[in-house]
């Protein structure tokens, strides 16, 4: 009586050659994939930061607008909760003015602190044209402990009515 074997009994294994390709083909897929990690990581940072700078610049943008009066006078309190309050008046011809915010962007105030990460820079300028209307700048630059040159800037604007 005669029994046959399964076959898989009766398979060859791999070659040494087959492996070592194999392992070279893993390896090189391995390595392009590990080179996207610094890549990837710096993106997610600039996105972060860019996120932080547009919420900086809405939270001013909504201060301005919710701060407007008959007057034309608004205190930005929401922006400046570690200095005293700063009235800006809309009607002016132009003022300028900073505030520091932290690396989560809650603000800091006018002044420098060690802990903060942008800066946001607002220019209010009366429009020359349409004399009821002020063109708003958010300029948010960051980090701050980098050199002015060597900042990350954004840049929003808009037109609010000053009156």
């Amino acid at each position: 009586m005669t029994s046959s074997l399964p076959s898989i009994f009766s398979r060859r294994g791999f070659s040494l050659i087959e492996i070592t390709v194999s392992l070279a083909i893993i390896s090189f897929a391995l390595v392009a994939i590990l080179g996207l990690f610094p890549v990837a990581m710096k993106n997610a940072t600039e996105s972060q930061r860019e996120t932080r700078a547009t919420f900086i610049a809405q939270s001013i943008f909504a201060d301005l607008a919710a701060g407007a009066s008959p007057t034309n006078t608004f205190t930005a309190t929401s922006t400046n909760l570690v200095s005293s309050p700063r009235n800006v008046n809309l009607a002016t011809n132009s003022v300028t003015f900073s505030i520091f915010y932290s690396d989560e962007g809650q603000p800091q105030g006018v002044n420098v602190a060690p802990t903060s990460m942008y800066e946001g820079i607002i220019n209010i300028a009366r429009d020359a044209v349409f004399t009821n209307l002020s063109r708003v700048e958010v300029q948010v630059e960051a980090p701050t402990s980098a050199p002015t040159n060597a900042r990350t800037r954004y840049h929003f604007v808009t037109l609010m009515r000053n009156q």
